[in-house]
């Protein structure tokens, strides 16, 4: 299921996780443009992690390589639980996720930070 987000004119939706190490972590929302789904796979979508300390890379996801569009206008980030397991616990990241259109309009959807939890049940 995704939600709809409502970006402020001019601005973008921020939210914030606490994934837990070691766990798949997904989310999918909708991109409405006048009220109708956009035809967000026809845009490149990018979305960056990064230590919020040093601002050192942690990971990408791109079109086809976690990110995918499973339905109308719906955009769907996941982190693998592989992917998870290189979080830091407690340690603070950044990220955001931009959106590319054909015409080469640039834009940044979503942003915020993931601190991550260390799980208690072992894999």
């Amino acid at each position: 299921m995704s939600q709809t987000q409502r970006i402020p004119t001019g601005g973008y939706y921020a939210k914030n996780y606490t994934p837990y190490i070691g766990d798949t972590l997904a989310e999918a929302f909708t991109v409405l443009e006048a009220g109708v789904a956009a035809n967000v796979a026809s845009e490149v979508w990018k979305m960056r992690i990064e230590d919020a300390t040093t601002g050192a890379e942690f990971l990408t996801l791109t079109n086809g390589s976690g990110i995918t569009f499973p339905g109308s206008g719906v955009v769907k980030w996941q982190l693998t639980a592989v992917q998870t397991s290189g979080f830091l616990p407690k340690r603070r990241y950044r990220y955001d996720i931009q959106r590319t259109k054909p015409d080469g309009t640039v834009k940044t959807i979503q942003r915020g930070e993931m601190i991550p939890h260390k799980d208690i049940t072992p894999p």
